[in-house]
């Protein structure tokens, strides 16, 4: 039959014949190599398809392609440095964990080529690490009997002694990161206490633990243990996998690993100790790092710390070192490559950090208490920072901590500080900016400026003589405040209304001018008043028709306090001359105490006139009399 390859972009798509172009190959023959695979491949489906003579046709089974973008990951993801230094970036991409040997204890003679065992328990009883005992506990994996174990045993049978067996894997070359992986276990409802530890020599083919059942020798490095604090039944009783990670070691090295039963007080007459088994062994190597192809800005990526020799462009490497001179924000890109895939290009941006020379300190300023501010710095531009804090110095300039926003703060890591709602207790504060360039050592500092908080002032008012007049009386309201205000610095208002022209400390008021009164007041500061304080003038009572000029010459006002008892309103105001006759009436609608009822009799002659006062009934109020003289 004949073979060639169809695909489609989706389980829902149209069937298509894969084309013998980049990046297929094969594609009329069994296998279909697709070679690089990209993201845009992914979810493509595709099938073989065969055809015999007798023309027909048959497909295989779709096979969906599920591509991972592959991603490149760096070391730092972002630096900052100061201007001259040099920043190291690194891939931390790996290319994979490799197992290069596994153990399974199937062959024993009485140990695998390689293993090396060394019993140094104190007192030294008679058995080393030996072959497993299916009457026991059966191996992890393999036949029955196809692990090691070692036992209480290791030391005296008849009393009490420290266990000290050790079982070395053969040479092995390793470095930090590396595992050593296995499974062990004791037997099943154990009460006695083992433990193991698990350590590594990185001299080579060294077993030299030292002579005693405390020794360890070259084996110093301990990296893992097993049940530490001895507890009882804190073995595991099935086998469990552990797995003891390489540190502390420099690079590359070659050596060792071993394990060590190490058990105090233990024996056939102790607390502790009766048998561990081992198996299932693994050396892991930790993949190797990737490495990429650097690209930044030109004359500025090195191969050495130092940065002496320069990168050339194209080379994948691991590590480089950058060093750029423009200050601010410097990109760098790598193209992540492992033997499979390239990861799409990561961007490292790194910022050169300088201190400015100089802030130009804020003008001091001057507000009223609840007033708003704010204070701005000018930094100079030949710096680039890290922030901007501004200070407050609540000593005069003694010490200076930092400001956070909130409460009457805004703006605190900006160039302009705001202040809103000052209370007085911030009056003599001292304000500066501090720029700082982290790494970089050191910051700058402004000049000091001042805060000038001036109180509101407080009025109170007064009047004198009286707070209720009637007809021809007056009474003077008077003004103090707590701080200085200027001439006309005040201003009246009767009932709401501001009084025209009552601008001074003092003012005078009739029966015209009933009512309640208010000021406010702007100081030398020019600062408006912290209460805005008021006096209420009434009318005084009295029965007396108040007629007035008198003598006039035939112009004047009549005026009585109304109130309960003579109403119904309004007014009705007769007039008559001396023969008795009526020379004058009208009818006044009354609206407050002491309201005006004007009269003019300019057109009459002179004399005595007889004025009477009248509800709106014609039942009389009061009466009176006026001169006109001409």
């Amino acid at each position: 039959p004949v073979a060639y390859w169809e695909y489609r972009t989706s389980a829902s798509g149209v069937w298509q014949n894969v084309p013998a172009a980049a990046p297929f190959s094969g594609v009329n023959t069994a296998t279909l190599t697709i070679n690089p695979v990209t993201t845009n491949l992914n979810g493509y489906q595709y099938r073989a398809v065969y055809s015999g003579a007798c023309n027909g046709v048959d497909f295989s089974a779709a096979a969906t392609l599920t591509v991972t973008p592959y991603v490149g990951t760096v070391s730092p993801t972002s630096a900052a440095i100061c201007n001259g230094s040099v920043q190291q970036l690194s891939i931390t991409n790996t290319l994979g964990d490799i197992t290069l040997w596994t153990e399974n204890f199937d062959a024993l003679n009485p140990l695998p080529t390689g293993w090396v065992r060394k019993n140094n328990s104190d007192p030294l009883g008679p058995q080393e690490w030996q072959a497993g005992s299916p009457t026991d506990f059966p191996a992890f994996n393999g036949a029955a009997g196809s692990y090691l174990m070692a036992l209480w045993s290791s030391t005296t049978t008849t009393g009490s002694g420290t266990i000290s067996n050790w079982l070395f894997t053969p040479v092995t070359t390793f470095k930090n990161g590396d595992q050593f992986k296995f499974y062990t276990r004791t037997a099943p409802n154990s009460t006695w206490a083992d433990r193991m530890e698990v350590r590594i020599s990185s001299n080579g083919n060294s077993t030299d633990v030292g002579s005693s059942a405390t020794s360890v020798g070259d084996f110093s490095s301990l990296i893992l243990t097993i049940n530490q604090t001895l507890v009882g039944s804190g073995y595991p009783q099935t086998w469990t996998e552990y797995t003891a990670i390489v540190s502390g070691v420099t690079g590359t090295v070659s050596g060792r690993a071993a394990f060590r039963y190490f058990v105090t007080d233990g024996g056939g007459n102790a607390p502790n100790s009766n048998v561990v088994g081992l198996d299932n062994v693994r050396f892991i190597q930790s993949g190797a790092l990737a490495t990429g192809t650097w690209t930044g800005p030109a004359g500025t990526i090195f191969t050495d710390a130092a940065a002496t020799t320069a990168y050339t462009t194209g080379t994948p490497l691991n590590t480089v070192y950058v060093k750029p001179s423009a200050l601010g924000i410097n990109n760098y890109n790598v193209t992540v490559i492992t033997p499979l895939c390239t990861a799409n290009a990561v961007t490292i941006p790194v910022a050169v950090r300088k201190l400015p020379s100089a802030i130009t300190a804020s003008a001091n300023k001057t507000i009223c208490v609840a007033g708003n501010t704010y204070f701005k710095a000018n930094v100079a531009t030949d710096g680039s920072v890290s922030g901007l804090v501004w200070q407050v110095s609540t000593d005069n300039g003694a010490s200076f901590t930092n400001v956070t926003n909130g409460g009457v703060y805004s703006g605190a890591t900006t160039d302009s500080l705001v202040i809103t709602g000052v209370p007085v207790s911030y009056n003599g504060y001292r304000y500066r900016l501090q720029a700082l360039a982290a790494p970089c050592t050191g910051e700058v500092n402004s000049a000091a400026a001042t805060l000038t908080v001036n109180p509101l002032p407080v009025l109170t008012v007064s009047a004198n003589p009286y707070t209720a007049i009637y007809p021809g009386q007056t009474t003077t309201l008077a003004v103090a405040s707590s701080t200085t205000v200027p001439a006309n610095g005040y201003q009246w208002y009767r009932n709401g209304v501001a009084v025209a022209g009552a601008t001074g400390n003092t003012l005078v008021v009739d029966v015209d001018g009933l009512g309640e009164y208010t000021v406010t007041a702007n100081d030398a500061n020019s600062c408006g008043n912290a209460n805005t304080p008021s006096i209420s003038i009434t009318e005084a009572p009295n029965s007396i028709l108040f007629i007035y000029p008198s003598p006039n010459s035939g112009q004047f006002q009549v005026r009585y306090y109304s109130q309960a008892g003579n109403s119904p309103l309004p007014r009705l105001l007769n007039i008559y001359d001396s023969k008795g006759s009526r020379v004058y009436s009208k009818q006044y609608n009354i609206a407050a105490p002491y309201a005006r009822m004007d009269v003019d009799l300019s057109n009459l002659s002179a004399g005595i006139y007889h004025v009477e006062l009248l509800d709106r009934t014609g039942n009389r109020i009061k009466t009176g009399r006026v001169l006109i003289q001409k």
